[in-house]
C-alpha cells in the first residue's frame, strides 16, 4: 500500500496552486509532450515557458481544458517543476539519458589519435608523425 502512495505522490504535479495526479499517458498525450520537450533547447525563454505549458496541458487532458488551465494563477517555477515531473512520467528523461549514454561510445583506455582529414584534392593527408 505504501508503494501505491509513493507512486501517486511521484505522479503528482502542482499547477495553479492545485495538486493534480498525472495518470498513465496515452499515445496522443505523448505525441504532444515529446515534441514540446525536444524543442526546449532551441527556444528563447518565453518559448520555453510556452512549450512547458503545452506539456502540462497535454498531461492534464481529460482533467481540465487548456482554457481552464490558463485561468489558474501560476509562476515560472511551478511551470518548470510540473513539466519536469511530466517529462519523467512520460519516460522522456530516461530516454534522453539512455540515448546520450549510448550515442557516443566510450574511449576509455584507448590512446589512438583521430585520423587526419583528407586533403582538399581528395588525396589522403599525411600524418604529422
Amino acid at each position: 500500500m505504501a508503494r501505491a502512495k509513493d507512486k501517486a505522490a511521484a505522479n503528482a504535479i502542482t499547477f495553479g496552486g492545485k495538486v493534480w495526479t498525472v495518470g498513465v499517458l496515452t499515445w496522443e498525450q505523448l505525441a504532444a509532450i515529446f515534441p514540446a520537450l525536444t524543442e526546449l533547447h532551441s527556444l528563447d525563454q518565453s518559448g520555453r515557458v510556452l512549450a512547458r505549458l503545452r506539456v502540462i496541458v497535454a498531461a492534464l487532458e481529460g482533467q481540465a481544458t487548456e482554457a481552464e488551465l490558463r485561468l489558474l494563477p501560476t509562476g515560472v517555477d511551478e511551470i518548470f517543476a510540473a513539466s519536469e515531473v511530466v517529462a519523467d512520467i512520460s519516460g522522456f528523461v530516461r530516454l534522453g539519458e539512455h540515448l546520450a549514454a549510448t550515442a557516443i561510445p566510450s574511449k576509455a583506455g584507448t590512446s589512438s589519435s583521430p585520423m587526419p582529414a583528407p586533403a582538399p584534392d581528395g588525396l589522403p593527408a599525411k600524418s604529422a608523425s
